[in-house]
């Protein structure tokens, strides 16, 4: 378990002051490249969004790269809306920056979205990976159904209309504390 420490901003990381943050803050080698694809084609859908990623390993992040370069060839998008941070070297410093996340993509990062009271968009199929789908299970156990998605279309409709509505990301923060402080003995 980790603690935040630091009063570290947007700036620290050099984020973009008021952008939408976009985040998948798991190993590369389990992000594909049409699930890639999706989660640029929402950096377009939202204006003055930015995709976080963590460059590791080293050799996926130059296969990302390839991709990102892919798609500029087919579509108008601005690559630097694609930010790769360096491998985090203490807990407190992934914590700080995870806490300017507003939304997280089909991610093994649930306990982390969870805790920082945060939801994780992600994909209800057979082919996702073990961590995806418990952080679908997450967002099922907190009652986020809205966030459990079947297929392309409600991932992108989904995660822009939330990216765009701040009352909607607030209702999502609020309902997460409240979850948060039930009582336990009703859970039995």
């Amino acid at each position: 378990c980790y603690v935040d420490h630091s009063n570290w901003d947007r700036q620290h990381f050099k984020f973009p002051p008021g952008a939408t943050l976009f985040c998948y803050p798991s190993s590369l080698v389990h992000v594909t490249k049409n699930d890639f694809f999706l989660w640029l084609e929402l950096l377009n859908r939202v204006d003055g969004s930015n995709l976080i990623l963590i460059r590791k390993p080293y050799a996926m992040y130059h296969e990302i790269k390839h991709w990102t370069m892919e798609y500029r060839a087919q579509q108008t998008f601005d690559i630097d809306r694609v930010m790769f941070l360096p491998p985090f070297s203490n807990h407190q410093e992934r914590w700080a920056m995870l806490r300017h996340v507003d939304l997280f993509l089909n991610s093994s990062g649930g306990c982390d979205a969870l805790t920082l009271m945060k939801p994780v968009l992600c994909f209800n199929r057979e082919d996702s990976d073990f961590l995806s789908c418990q952080a679908c299970d997450m967002m099922l156990a907190v009652g986020l159904e809205l966030f459990v998605v079947n297929n392309n279309q409600e991932f992108l409709k989904r995660g822009e209309t939330f990216a765009k509505r701040l009352s909607a990301q607030k209702s999502v923060q609020q309902h997460l504390k409240n979850h948060n402080t039930e009582n336990p003995d009703k859970w039995i």
